[in-house]
């Protein structure tokens, strides 16, 4: 009698973790871009900290994690390393030693809360599968919500491109935190999507299928009429084809062939309509936003500081003229140019000026006085501004450890999802201005979930065909 009681109080706490976890997960993904949301990030950061750690104590305590090799633990010392070598830079190699301060009082203590949120969330979710798409519930909420921003400012213009890149109309100030959390939802409900299908337990229902491949065509949908952003569209659509090639080899592995076309008639059709919904996208962005068709040539321009200089204060000098006697694409000419000079000044700065805030302006002004770039727009390039090259090995080196072990894991349940946001995370920080306050809090967030997605804890049986079974039932 004794031991049924405590059985079902030990269930009771595990399902308290797991659904106040991922909840507070899920609203924390849908607000942390979203504007004037700062305190409820605090509140949830907080609180979903505690109960992180007990979640983990409680872990501990019960020896989930004995026999575990150091080398899966490799992500987490790794950022935990970088948060040391932050705290250590401000002690003894700081520059700007006041807005470091700040920083580390703010961006930095909230990145520490997050890591504690994102890798209980992600143990949680290894028993508890089912529940990923929850986790990208609250960004799909925030984009829904975007759309009917969106749709009275369509009608009001008589125009469906309702773009607005810098204004405060909706609730993402800049598209750069709009892609950066719909490139997130993207990859998420499509990455799950194919893990689930993978299984021997798959259904065809609304929750697992139809309502994710909803939520993929709002991304897009939103990257060409509400953002107009080339990097989203772009990383998307190498996600697509990534995941097509990788569906197609599975397919073809199986066997039976006319089996499976018997059972997976209706996931083809869809995935059909998928991709013919996404090449609509693709081509009504080429239409509007001419910078693709021109793109390599500016890029080359781009490249050639000495000879074309108005890189350095296009406001002044304008945009520099090709052969043909056409003016360079902005968008692409300042990408490429600002991230040509952030990557000359790396060996100039070897450890970095220590702070987040503008460290690419800080250094070209000094070598440049009267330059006006405010950033490289590449989030790698400003983090190896800010803190060196030690901070750059340290953080990257957590993202690609997690994607390293993980292809080295064949077995693993969630061996896409994993594999795909890593990715993912690689090209959008290389893509996007996403080096400050809450890009730094999503990214170790979102590498912290991946450890503890991945961490092999011995709580998964294994099925037949390799793959761990105990999830969507």
């Amino acid at each position: 009698m004794m031991t049924a009681c405590w059985l079902k109080n030990m269930s009771s706490k595990n399902h308290f973790y797991k659904y106040s976890l991922i909840t507070i997960s899920s609203i924390l993904l849908g607000i942390w871009a979203v504007k004037d949301t700062i305190a409820l990030r605090n509140i949830l950061l907080g609180l979903g900290f505690i109960l992180g750690l007990a979640y983990i104590y409680s872990a501990c305590r019960k020896q989930v994690f004995k026999g575990i090799q150091l080398k899966n633990w490799l992500p987490i010392i790794l950022m935990s390393l970088m948060l040391l070598w932050v705290l250590m830079h401000y002690l003894f190699l700081s520059r700007f030693p006041e807005v470091q301060l700040q920083e580390l009082k703010s961006t930095w203590l909230r990145t520490f809360l997050a890591m504690v949120v994102g890798v209980s969330a992600g143990l949680t979710l290894q028993k508890n599968v089912k529940l990923m798409n929850v986790l990208w519930l609250g960004i799909g909420l925030s984009f829904l919500y975007l759309f009917f921003q969106y749709v009275p400012r369509a009608y009001a213009s008589k125009n469906i491109f309702a773009v607005d890149w810098y204004g405060g109309y909706y609730i993402y100030i800049g598209k750069i935190n709009g892609v950066l959390m719909g490139t997130i939802l993207f990859c998420g409900l499509g990455s799950t999507w194919i893990d689930h299908l993978r299984s021997k337990t798959f259904t065809m229902s609304l929750t697992n299928t139809v309502l994710p491949l909803l939520g993929m065509a709002l991304t897009l949908y939103s990257y060409v009429f509400i953002f107009d952003t080339r990097n989203g569209l772009g990383i998307s659509a190498l996600m697509v084809l990534a995941w097509t090639a990788y569906a197609g080899v599975w397919f073809l592995s199986q066997g039976n062939l006319k089996k499976l076309l018997s059972k997976f008639k209706g996931i083809l059709l869809l995935v059909v309509l998928t991709l013919g919904i996404f090449s609509w996208f693709a081509y009504q962005q080429t239409q509007h936003n001419s910078g693709w068709l021109t793109m390599i040539e500016d890029a080359k321009i781009a490249t050639q500081l000495e000879k074309y200089p108005n890189w350095q204060n296009p406001a002044k000098y304008g945009y520099p003229i090709t052969n043909t006697g056409r003016e360079v694409a902005g968008n692409t000419y300042e990408r490429v140019a600002w991230a040509t000079a952030g990557v000359r000044l790396i060996p100039e700065n070897i450890l970095g000026v220590g702070v987040l805030a503008k460290p690419f302006t800080r250094l070209l002004q000094e070598k440049y006085p009267g330059a006006t770039p405010p950033s490289t727009h590449s989030a790698w390039i400003e983090f190896t501004l800010a803190f060196g090259l030690p901070g750059f090995i340290l953080i990257f080196g957590s993202l690609a450890s997690i994607l390293y072990l993980t292809i080295a894991s064949p077995h693993l349940y969630l061996r896409v999802s994993v594999i795909s946001i890593a990715l993912t995370l690689m090209l959008l920080y290389t893509l996007g201005e996403l080096s400050t306050q809450h890009g730094v809090e999503v990214l170790f967030y979102l590498m912290a979930l991946l450890t503890g997605l991945r961490m092999p804890i011995g709580l998964n049986a294994t099925s037949k065909n390799g793959l761990s079974e105990p999830v969507w039932k």
